[in-house]
C-alpha cells in the first residue's frame, strides 16, 4: 500500500500551504493512500521536522516524503537533510509566493497530477549550492540562489511590508518584489568583495550593489535574472552589479524583465561562471538563501555545487 509523509508550512504563500494540504489529504483519501501530516510550527522548525521524519521512514519503494510550502520551506528541508548527512529522497509540492524552484524545474501544482505520478517518478540528483566553513559544517544551501546586498534587502523589506499578505494571497510575488526596489535603493549600502573562482582566479570588486550566486534562472518570484542557466551544468553563476545608479536600474530593468539581455547592455552587470567560489565581505550586509533572510558581517564563504535526491513531478 502506498503512503506519504506530508511536511507542511501551512501559511506559505499567505494561506496557500493550508489549501494545498487540504487538497492533498482529500486526494489521498480518494486513492486510499495512507498519510501522516507534520506541520512546521515556527521559523526553522522544518529543518528539524524533516530529519525526524526521514529517520523513521522505511519502505522507500511505496512511501514518499512530501514537502509542502514555498522556496523558503524547501530550503529549510534541504538544509536540515544535508546538514544531518541524510540521503533520503524527498518530493516537493509548491505552495509559496515566489515558487522560483518550481518555475525553473516546471513542477506541477496540480494535486491530481502530483499523486498520480509521484510513485512512478524516478529519483533525480538535483544540483544545489552548498556553503561550508573550515570545519566542514554546512553554513547554507540554496536551490535557487544565495544573495548578498540589494536583493536580500528587497526580500527583507518585502517580508516585513504592510502589503505582503495581500500580494501573497493574489500570488503576485514578482509585483511584491518589484514594488520594493525604490525603497531598497534609498536604503542601500554598497560593499567590497574579494572573490576567488575555482581556487585560481582572484578578483577584488568595489562598490557592489548586490552579489548573487545562482543555480537556477529565477529569483524574486519569477524575475529571470540568470537566463543563460543550464540545469545540471555543475557550474554556479555569480552575478555582480556594481557602480549602479538610478539611471542604470531604469535602463536595465526592462531587459531583466523582458529580453534577458541585461548582461549585454552594461559592463556594470556581470555574470561569472565557476564550480567553486570563495567570497570575502567585511561589511555587515543583508543576506538571503532562497529567500531565507540573515545578516552577516566579516563573511568568508566557500560555496560549491552539491546534489540532493528528489522526486520531481513535472507538469
Amino acid at each position: 500500500m502506498y503512503s506519504v509523509s506530508i511536511v507542511a508550512h501551512l501559511n506559505a504563500g499567505g494561506i496557500s500551504g493550508r489549501g494545498s494540504v487540504a487538497k492533498l489529504q482529500a486526494a489521498c483519501n480518494k486513492r486510499n493512500i495512507e498519510y501522516n501530516l507534520y506541520i512546521s510550527q515556527y521559523k526553522e522548525h522544518t529543518k528539524k521536522l524533516i530529519v525526524d521524519v526521514a529517520n523513521k521512514t522505511e519502505n522507500l519503494a511505496n512511501h514518499r516524503i512530501v514537502v509542502v510550502g514555498g522556496d523558503g520551506t524547501l530550503n529549510e528541508a534541504i538544509y536540515g537533510l544535508v546538514s544531518s548527512g541524510s540521503k533520503i529522497p524527498i518530493a516537493y509540492f509548491p505552495s509559496g509566493t515566489g515558487n522560483d524552484f518550481s518555475r525553473s524545474k516546471m513542477l506541477t501544482n496540480d494535486v491530481e497530477n502530483f499523486l498520480d505520478n509521484i510513485f512512478g517518478t524516478r529519483k533525480e540528483e538535483v544540483q544545489l549550492i552548498k556553503s561550508y566553513d573550515s570545519n566542514n559544517k554546512v553554513n547554507f544551501v540554496a536551490l535557487n540562489g544565495f544573495g548578498i546586498g540589494f536583493d536580500a534587502l528587497i526580500a527583507r523589506l518585502n517580508d516585513s511590508g504592510k502589503g505582503k499578505s495581500y500580494l501573497n494571497k493574489l500570488k503576485l510575488g514578482k509585483v511584491s518584489y518589484l514594488s520594493k526596489i525604490v525603497d531598497a535603493f534609498k536604503k542601500r549600502s554598497t560593499f567590497n568583495a574579494i572573490i576567488t573562482i575555482d581556487e585560481q582566479r582572484v578578483i577584488d570588486i568595489e562598490n557592489i550593489l548586490f552579489l548573487t550566486l545562482m543555480k537556477n534562472e529565477y529569483f524574486g518570484g519569477g524575475i529571470r535574472i540568470n537566463p543563460h542557466n543550464a540545469n545540471n551544468s555543475n557550474d554556479i553563476s555569480l552575478i555582480v552589479a556594481k557602480n549602479i545608479t538610478v539611471k542604470d536600474i531604469m535602463q536595465l530593468l526592462p531587459h531583466i524583465l523582458l529580453t534577458g539581455r541585461h548582461f549585454d547592455k552594461s559592463e556594470k552587470f556581470e555574470r561569472i561562471i565557476g564550480g567553486k567560489f570563495k567570497i570575502e565581505v567585511a561589511e555587515l550586509q543583508d543576506v538571503q538563501a532562497d529567500g531565507e533572510l540573515m545578516k552577516l558581517e566579516n563573511m568568508k564563504i566557500e560555496a560549491e555545487v552539491s546534489t540532493y535526491p528528489m522526486y520531481l513531478v513535472r507538469k
